[in-house]
């Protein structure tokens, strides 16, 4: 018994002398598969759909259920030993949803609510008109002045915000929303209730949703005849104060930390969100479950690492303010550029700007359905490396595996993208996912718990990556996206400026070599100089997602001068069509509602048109994470739109080349507030890209 003690200690001094990467992984595997069999994750899954603030649940940012999950998660956070464990406010217009019906013909049907629309104030008894898709062409002919409109919410060209502008100028008391004919996926299944941030205002008349099978009913009496409806929805708001938090609504993030043994090593971010709509078993509260149970299985393993790793819980991912587009990812927005700015007191919760601590976002998403491949959104330079540890970890991902970029904005880690830090969203909501999403179908019966176990391991094979060596940047994958963005040729033919062309093509291939080179020489850096490497690494990676991120006017991501460019191209189409002989109305009129938002201007009135412009303007007070980024102009040519439609194309033509010029060279155009705001045109945004190239490439040939 000694001789066999003493080979059993000496194994396991062996094995305490391995480097701590080696006993990480089956160590935080085995803590995983204790979780599990104690049922962990169903405990606190089932914990946070308990919260619910109305009987069919929703956990909105600054609710009390809202705040019973962020301080439940911190206990959480603390129970398990994390560090610096705390709750941080965050200004939001608190949205407490109390219950929705709508009553007609003898029947109560249930219905849900949308974040930010008004309630009610009691209920609302009026006679109620079909109304279709609530465009400006449907109410033609239909009188609708204090009465219910019923219309078929159509969420794929439009959102609802437009629906209920347009009611609302056409003197409408409220809008009973419900699934139509253009409305698929969303809200597809029959008896299902549907919720979304509105994007709302708080002037327009209130809106509710009723399931399709109640809608097909609804609809189905109001044909035969004349119905009085009666419509209710009740609301709790308190709206946000910036000035003075305290005094308005306010939501909380949870945050907690596993110090790492270099304390000027860059920290790893993991974040999950824990505002819900309905009881959202998936979407995030699965993810949350997950993050909580990564977090508590470090702990149980003795895992040390050697980057600080921060667990961040955010609210109002769903959404965070009424009156406001970009109403969503409020949490993850005031954490990213106020809380953990660089402005912040204490340089230890600097994450982003020049000396933010944070390397790498590990964003999660809707966890985990069942046969659900995982999919990934990831900055241009995460992708090959995610890519490339998925290819290598098949049991952990058994239902398959995608990664596209570059990231979405409809998820946290895009405003810490546009703050520097490079990001990952990971999702497993699996086929048919779109047809639950934010109803009241997606509960906690869908999360396959031992999967949801196997991406907790998967995300900490990504984290144990990233404790040691270079961080995984691949730059040259970031440099070959942009190349494949800048075409001389194409850029050219719109006439931008040949020498800024031929600028920005050079600082492309040059930054391209350099990132080359890098990654031909990097597998010989010495050990000695890998900390200063990361340190650059860092360095390029925040200069790069600071000045070139950008979105499309649909609020996908692109380089900020895509938006600019392909604008430009629809333009000098639809003029190339009306200079035709015969003109070719129908294809000039199909390239304009291409421009910028005009298809919702073409598809709404110019009020409402106008309205929803304000707000995308860089200068409006709830410009949110939208204001991030260098903003396209969101071009207003409703007036060449309705000339080319009366066949005055000369006057339109004239026009439109106008609108090219400014597109080129830049502009002013009038602000929210009053004053000028200048955009920038191609040229310009060109320039700016030749600019932070020429800066990038010494970095990228320093990194030795």
């Amino acid at each position: 018994m000694r001789r066999t003690a003493f080979f059993i200690l000496a194994a396991a001094l062996v094995l305490l002398m391995l480097p701590s990467t080696v006993l990480a992984a089956p160590t935080f595997n085995r803590a995983i598969d204790q979780l599990l069999a104690n049922h962990y994750p169903q405990h606190v899954e089932r914990h946070l759909d308990s919260l619910g603030d109305t009987t069919l649940g929703f956990r909105l940012a600054g609710t009390p259920a809202d705040d019973a999950a962020a301080a439940y998660i911190a206990s959480q956070f603390t129970a398990m030993g994390l560090a610096n464990v705390r709750e941080e406010g965050v200004p939001v217009d608190a949205w407490n949803m109390q219950g929705a019906w709508v009553q007609a013909n003898g029947r109560t049907m249930a219905a849900s609510q949308f974040d930010g629309v008004p309630g009610t104030s009691g209920p609302i008894a009026a006679p109620i008109v079909y109304v279709g898709e609530g465009t400006a062409a449907d109410y033609e002919g239909k009188d609708v002045t204090g009465k219910l409109v019923l219309v078929d919410i159509e969420l794929d060209d439009f959102w609802m915000n437009f629906v209920g502008h347009e009611a609302t100028l056409h003197g409408a008391l409220g809008v009973v929303a419900t699934y139509g004919a253009n409305t698929y996926p969303w809200y597809a299944k029959p008896n299902s209730l549907g919720a979304n941030d509105g994007e709302y205002d708080m002037s327009f008349a209130p809106m509710v949703y009723i399931s399709r099978a109640d809608g097909a009913w609804l609809k189905s009496q109001v044909k035969a005849g004349p119905v009085t409806a009666t419509m209710r929805s009740d609301i709790d708001i308190t709206m946000h104060d910036f000035a003075d938090p305290a005094s308005g609504g306010l939501g909380y993030n949870v945050v907690g930390e596993i110090p790492g043994s270099n304390p000027n090593a860059k920290a790893i971010l993991f974040a999950a969100h824990h505002d819900a709509h309905f009881r959202a078993g998936l979407d995030d509260t699965g993810a949350t479950s997950n993050m909580l149970m990564i977090a508590k299985a470090m702990k149980l393993s003795g895992f040390k690492p050697k980057r600080t790793i921060i667990f961040l819980s955010t609210t109002g991912e769903e959404f965070g303010y009424t009156n406001a587009w970009y109403d969503w990812c409020a949490g993850a927005w005031w954490a990213a550029t106020q809380t953990h700015a660089s402005s912040a007191v204490d340089p230890s919760q600097r994450w982003t700007g020049t000396d933010g601590r944070v390397a790498l976002m590990i964003n999660l998403e809707l966890q985990a359905r069942k046969g659900a491949p995982l999919n990934a959104s990831a900055s241009t330079a995460l992708a090959p490396w995610w890519r490339a540890v998925a290819k290598s970890s098949p049991t952990l991902l058994p239902y398959g595996y995608h990664i596209s970029t570059p990231i979405s904005t409809w998820e946290d880690g895009w405003t810490f993208t546009a703050a520097g830090v490079p990001a990952l969203v990971m999702e497993a909501g699996g086929k048919g996912y779109d047809e639950i999403y934010h109803t009241n179908l997606e509960t906690m019966a869908l999360v396959d718990y031992a999967y949801l176990g196997k991406l907790a391991k998967f995300d900490f094979k990504l984290a144990n990556r990233t404790n040691t060596g270079l961080l995984p940047y691949r730059l040259h994958a970031q440099a070959a996206d942009l190349a494949a963005a800048v075409s001389g040729k194409e850029l050219k033919a719109t006439g931008a400026d040949a020498t800024t062309v031929d600028a920005v093509v050079k600082a492309v291939r040059a930054y391209s070599a350099a990132t080359s080179a890098y990654e031909a020489r990097k597998a010989g850096i010495p050990a000695s100089h890998r900390a200063s490497v990361n340190d650059g690494l860092f360095a390029v990676e925040r200069v790069w997602n600071t000045n070139l991120t950008g979105m499309d006017i649909w609020d996908y991501q692109a380089y900020p001068f895509q938006q600019t460019l392909w604008d430009i191209e629809y333009l000098q189409s639809a003029i190339a069509h009306l200079q035709a002989n015969p003109v070719e109305k129908g294809k000039a009129l199909n390239d304009l509602s291409n421009v910028a938002l005009t298809y919702n201007g073409m598809v709404f009135g110019q009020a409402v048109y106008t309205k929803d412009l304000e707000r995308h303007l860089p200068d409006y007070d709830l410009i949110t994470w939208g204001g991030q980024v260098n903003t396209p102009w969101h071009v207003d040519i409703l007036s060449e739109v309705a000339q080319v439609d009366s066949g005055d194309y000369a006057t339109a033509i004239a026009g439109l080349n106008s609108v090219v010029a400014d597109e080129l060279a830049g502009l002013q155009i009038d602000g929210y507030h009053p004053g000028k705001l200048n955009m920038d045109g191609l040229n310009t945004r060109l320039a700016q890209v030749t600019t932070t190239l020429n800066t990038l490439t010494p970095m990228v040939q320093a990194l030795k």
